[in-house]
């Protein structure tokens, strides 16, 4: 894990050492998800939208690339809608 953010309400984020993909986690879950990363591009960095998950998440990618996903994330999803 190179990078690991909690949001207001608990739920967590974190970036593999590689960038290969990311794990989500909220209060109640029994275990991190994984999540593809959904590029070839590996993953820099990760944030929540305003401090907030259900508002949605940021990524910078090697090479300058930044995703926002500013609809509520599935969490459950393999990838999410950047």
């Amino acid at each position: 894990i190179i990078s690991q953010i909690r949001d207001d309400d608990g739920a967590y984020l974190a970036v593999s050492s590689r960038g290969n993909f990311f794990l989500t986690w909220e209060p109640g879950n029994d275990f991190w998800i994984p999540h593809n990363r959904g590029t070839p591009r590996r993953i820099q960095n990760m944030g929540f939208v305003e401090g907030d998950i259900n508002k949605g998440v940021w990524m910078t990618l090697n090479g300058g690339k930044l995703f926002i996903c500013y609809s509520e994330p599935d969490l459950k999803a393999d990838t999410f809608d950047f």
